[in-house]
């Protein structure tokens, strides 16, 4: 009796040391996706934290998910977006638990088709995390292999039950999928601190926010729902045209937004010397988690030619601006539609994909395949004995329309089973020359800097439109990393000379669009740019001095 009594509260202070080693050892985690947060993804729904009846989140609010949802999810903006490769990292080191890729990715509406694409990975401090609604054929690893912090799993799409593009992510104490763990702290929150290495901001109140906006012709586009359109339309990322005509009497606007009920809406039409040309305002009568604001804008024609400006704008002013162009007539640009990428598994037999063209180049090539891999007959054509040097390579095809000299590009991931797998990080050894061996006289300098995090871009060569008199103008940029991705903001930069310290005068961070660039192995990167209707691209730039590079190894 006595011998039971004095073992009972070792045994407890036992049971609390090694709950407390456990939860010690707990591994912090990583955003899982190469996106940043508000750079073309948000989140569309946090986890559920009330037990009963209704939702609730971390932070208390009521309306920012739905009862019973048990992750958080991280949506972007449109599914062409989607078909370019916005990358699922792993959280936290660990093991594959079960993997599903062969279900339909492009859900928009009920009825849902299929019961979607994921990977379950079992981290080494015992805790599960789920990815699920991935790109059909994306993920690149098998139940049973390893993979570290920050190397890819697969990619966003909308597979299962999926209105929108998005990553579900949860972390569980099991693979049973109501065995969640919290995410965030906050006022109602489960945990004391974050499970992520930085928290992000609470988005449930936040101030109205843009997601995405574009202008279309109004000539071009038929009545439906929501005033123009179906808005499956826009959820593909309908292209704007390339030029708006001065014909058009009404022009067709949208805003992709994120805002809360009694908030201000206002969008204004600039012509090029900047004055009004019409305006319109609403204000937000219930919550938008997400959501498409669309109308058609009355101008007086004949419209000026030139750049004119859209801006979108809140009570406390200017959210975001984009131009767009009008002169004679409406141009539309090559664009691959309804598909604009996707991911191509090997599997021993020849391979045949339909290249669909809503609007179509004279100018059909690869960029950066594989040997073997051909076009024929607006197909693309992947040999039954191709076998590929990584687990998952990317490559493109270019459709480009000589007259105008305007391009869309169809992103191909592709997945070998049988080859190994790494993915180099941009920590490491990334920086230096590189050059497009397909395409004369493109060179970059990229320098990585670790310790913020960034990566900085001069891309002394593209062909810019040319600058004032004798001034010299290249493209800069800069942006985070994730793993082996980073997205970049551009900007035109005029005036002096590379090594020397002559004055140079640059636009704002972002006027030119977004340069994304995917480290394909030590010595490659792809570089992934779209600047707008018509100037999409994707380059395979080689190091120009091969050197020995540090890759992370697959197990």
């Amino acid at each position: 009796m006595h011998q039971r009594t004095t073992d009972r509260p070792l045994l407890s202070l036992l049971i609390c040391a090694l709950a407390t080693a456990s939860v010690a050892k707990a591994q912090t985690l990583r955003w899982p996706l190469a996106e940043p947060l508000h750079d073309r993804s948000y989140v569309s729904n946090y986890l559920d934290l009330n037990p009963a009846s209704g939702f609730r989140d971390y932070e208390c609010g009521l309306d920012h998910g739905y009862d019973g949802h048990t992750g958080m999810d991280l949506a972007v903006h449109d599914f062409r977006l989607a078909d370019q490769g916005v990358a699922i990292l792993a959280a936290a080191d660990g093991r594959i638990e079960s993997v599903r890729f062969d279900q339909f990715d492009r859900n928009m509406a009920t009825p849902y088709q299929g019961s979607g694409n994921g990977v379950w990975l079992r981290h080494d401090d015992g805790r599960y995390s789920l990815y699920w609604h991935m790109r059909r054929n994306s993920p690149v690893l098998a139940v049973g292999e390893r993979v570290r912090a920050g190397q890819l799993l697969g990619y966003v799409a909308s597979s299962g039950s999926s209105p929108i593009p998005h990553l579900h992510f949860q972390l569980n104490r099991s693979l049973q999928l109501n065995d969640r763990l919290p995410l965030l702290a906050g006022r109602c929150g489960e945990t004391p601190t974050s499970v992520f290495e930085s928290q992000p901001e609470y988005v449930g109140n936040a101030r109205l926010r843009v997601l995405a906006m574009g202008v279309h012709s109004n000539l071009q586009l038929g009545q439906g729902m929501y005033q123009f359109g179906a808005i499956e339309q826009i959820k593909q990322g309908l292209i704007e045209p390339a030029q708006l005509a001065d014909s058009d009497e009404r022009i067709a606007v949208y805003v992709q937004l994120q805002g809360n009920p009694g908030q201000q809406l206002r969008i204004t039409l600039r012509d090029p010397d900047g004055s009004i040309k019409a305006q319109h305002q609403t204000t937000l009568s219930s919550k938008r988690r997400y959501g498409w604001y669309l109308a058609r804008m009355a101008v007086t024609v004949p419209l000026a030619h030139g750049r004119w400006q859209m801006e979108v704008a809140d009570a406390s002013g200017t959210l975001q601006t984009r131009s767009f162009a009008v002169g004679a007539q409406t141009v539309q640009p090559p664009r691959f539609y309804p598909l604009a990428g996707r991911s191509i598994r090997l599997d021993g037999s020849t391979q045949r994909v339909p290249l669909q063209r809503a609007h179509r180049g004279d100018q059909l090539r690869l960029v950066g395949a594989p040997a073997g891999v051909a076009l024929v007959d607006e197909q693309l054509v992947i040999p039954a004995d191709l076998r590929a040097a990584r687990r998952s390579s990317h490559f493109a095809v270019i459709d480009r329309d000589s007259s105008s000299g305007l391009q869309d590009v169809f992103h191909v991931h592709l997945v070998d089973p049988l080859a190994p797998y790494s993915t180099p990080d941009f920590s490491k050894d990334a920086g230096g020359w590189y050059y497009a061996p397909e395409q004369s006289g493109q060179g970059l300098a990229i320098e990585v800097n670790a310790a913020l995090g960034l990566v900085f871009l001069g891309w002394y060569a593209y062909d810019f439109p040319a600058g004032d008199g004798e001034r010299r103008q290249w493209l800069t940029a800069s942006g985070p990393y994730a793993g082996s991705f980073a997205n970049l903001d551009t900007t035109l930069t005029y005036g002096g000379v590379f090594d020397r310290e002559d004055s140079v005068t640059h636009s704002r961070p972002g006027s030119i669009g977004r340069i994304r660039l995917q480290r394909e192995s030590c010595q490659r990167i792809n570089v992934i740019y779209e600047w707008g209707p018509g100037r999409s691209g994707f380059i395979a730039m080689q190091r120009l001095l091969p050197q020995q590079c540090e890759a992370a190894p697959s197990r």
